[in-house]
């Protein structure tokens, strides 16, 4: 990003939530598995008529709302097995037998973890195009999202896959999330996941997923300065 731009880049920096439909029966396990996908906007100074707002960046949450597949008698399996991602933290976290959160996962939060049911939020994708990037605008926006969806959630997940999100991603209706995954134990997923340990997010076990417990006080992430 050109230094001249502005000085306070978080004024002008904003999120916005993609609509999406949920069914009113919940008879698929799928419905339960509610994607959330955003985009983040930069937005010039308002004196600069010839700059108009843009899109900088883009996420993609996946809320498991497990509470309510339990209380009306679906199999938590069947809802994490929708997809690959969700499934790969059940059976890291998740007992097979009683659909309970395990207790190594439990114990590991300690004080961070206060049980308000089995619901979880996975932060599967978060990308900033290259020239907005750095001092620390990806951990500010990751606090941001927390702090805004977790509620009634008892655990947030993140697993560090580093990818190059560019404008090419952007698309006139949608996102394009392809990317080239990485292995979990490469020099850029290590670093990404030590960048989301700044936020309070630690590795347990051999599970590919960074937890945080949502009674943990995230921290103040210094603001950006260009």
């Amino acid at each position: 990003m050109d230094s001249t731009k502005t000085s306070d880049l978080l004024s002008r920096i904003s999120i916005g939530m993609e609509p999406s439909r949920t069914p009113l029966d919940l008879e698929d396990p799928s419905d339960y598995v509610n994607y959330l996908d955003g985009l983040i906007y930069y937005s010039p100074e308002d004196d600069d008529a010839n700059e108009r707002e843009e899109i900088i960046g883009a996420f993609r949450m996946v809320h498991i709302d497990a509470n309510s597949a339990t209380e009306n008698g679906t199999s938590l399996f069947d809802v994490y097995d929708c997809d690959a991602e969700t499934f790969e933290f059940f059976e890291s976290f998740v007992n097979l037998d009683d659909e309970e959160f395990t207790n190594e996962l439990i114990d590991f939060l300690e004080s961070e973890f206060v049980f308000s049911g089995n619901n979880v939020l996975i932060i599967d994708r978060i990308g900033i195009r290259p020239e907005y990037r750095g001092n620390n605008l990806g951990l500010i926006v990751l606090r941001n999202l927390i702090q805004r969806f977790s509620k009634g959630v008892s655990v947030v997940a993140i697993k560090p896959a580093p990818f190059t999100f560019a404008s090419s991603h952007i698309k006139q209706n949608y996102i394009d999330w392809q990317r080239s995954e990485t292995k979990k134990d490469s020099i850029e997923a290590i670093k990404l996941g030590k960048y989301y340990q700044k936020l309070g997010f630690n590795k347990i076990n051999k599970s590919a997923y960074l937890v945080l417990g949502t009674a943990k006080k995230l921290p103040i992430i210094p603001q950006a300065v260009y």
